[in-house]
């Protein structure tokens, strides 16, 4: 996997590229700078291992899921269909 530009991560995430921004500043997904540092703009990239990070730490525990609670009408739905008691 290649590094991955803002809007990349943005299309993967199904984010704005803002919201995107906005994770790197509050330092939830690292990202590099790209190109010379006497360039007028240079651009962020995440790389792979630090995306495979962010995905993992987004991804909930087996604890986690288990504990969240359902909808009032899924759970209503899956009752009437005898899954739950």
């Amino acid at each position: 996997m290649r590094a991955l530009t803002i809007a990349d991560a943005a299309k993967r995430l199904g984010v704005s590229l803002s919201h995107v921004r906005a994770l790197i500043r509050q330092g939830e997904l690292p990202a590099v700078h790209v190109g010379a540092a006497s360039a007028k703009r240079r651009t962020l990239r995440i790389l792979p291992d630090d995306w495979q990070a962010f995905i993992a730490r987004r991804q909930p525990t087996a604890a986690e899921r288990e504990e969240a609670p359902l909808p009032p009408a899924f759970r209503r739905k899956l009752q009437r269909a005898g899954v739950l008691s």
